[in-house]
């Protein structure tokens, strides 16, 4: 099994330049557009076999927003005379070749590029692509016993990784990414961290959550001291925390708990638990 190493770079709204951009529509607001791809492919020994890199010229934002421009340094005349996004992909599918594992830094990368593939290629299914799956941030995460995110930036200090190369430019966060994933590799740990389906990677945002979606949710209501089924008194969803925030009532041990549930949507776009906390 081989290891593609990948890293999008996207361009997204600027008031600034709304006359440049293609007039909105219910698919394309708050829509990230990728314009880079980045990859490295590796083999079982982590010896580097090839590389990636493509411009992608944009259908939706025409101009570049100029907080991306800061970051990226990608300009408009780097991306004018960029691939079609369906070229770009139909190249880096066919030079991704089979069997493999595709890695990136967090599962952001994998969400754009799913938004992006279903709005290019529609009816076409990009499990196949994806799969198997390893979040490299996540693996990063556990290992340092970091509890928040880190950037990769923070990670490759921490680390001791110095390149030459700079960051948030698609082929550089890739061999950043490459050379913290070689320092941290562990055999025997590895498949903890793979991911075969989208039920696992969720949004941050969960939008609008409906009555029936709520009484749909698997939430065990046992009471903690005797075991015996709770009844739900009251319930409400915190649309700005995400949570589910629900009064409990145990009739045989008469006690009242409050349950507070954090909700995501996985990339399936059904809602699932993240995290719930009791208190009596």
């Amino acid at each position: 099994m081989n290891y593609i190493i990948f890293d999008l770079e996207w361009n997204h709204h600027s008031a600034r330049n709304r006359k440049k951009y293609k007039k909105y529509n219910p698919r394309t607001k708050g829509f990230n557009e990728i314009i880079e791809i980045g990859a490295i492919k590796l083999n079982e020994k982590f010896d580097i076999i090839d590389t990636f890199r493509v411009f992608i010229k944009p259908n939706i934002y025409k101009a570049i927003n100029h907080n991306i421009l800061d970051l990226t340094g990608i300009t408009d005349e780097d991306l004018k005379y960029g691939l079609d996004f369906e070229k770009a992909m139909t190249e880096f599918i066919k030079w991704m070749g089979t069997d493999y594992y595709t890695c990136t830094w967090s599962d952001t990368d994998i969400r754009v590029l799913k938004n992006n593939f279903e709005y290019y290629f529609a009816g076409k299914d990009i499990r196949d692509i994806i799969f198997p799956f390893i979040d490299i941030q996540k693996y990063c995460m556990d290992l340092l016993k970091e509890k928040n995110q880190i950037s990769l930036k923070d990670a490759s200090e921490r680390l001791c990784i110095q390149l030459k190369d700079e960051f948030h430019m698609a082929l550089s966060d890739t061999k950043f990414t490459f050379e913290i994933f070689k320092k941290i590799y562990k055999k025997e740990n590895i498949q903890d961290y793979i991911v075969n389906d989208f039920n696992n990677m969720y949004y941050n945002k969960v939008g609008e959550v409906t009555n029936k979606e709520i009484v749909g949710l698997h939430l065990n209501r046992i009471c903690k001291v005797c075991n015996n089924i709770l009844i739900v008194e009251n319930y409400f969803f915190d649309a700005r925390y995400k949570m589910l925030r629900e009064t409990l009532r145990c009739d045989y041990c008469n006690r009242v708990f409050r349950r507070n549930t954090s909700l995501r949507r996985n990339l399936n776009g059904d809602l699932i638990v993240k995290k719930r906390k009791n208190e009596e």
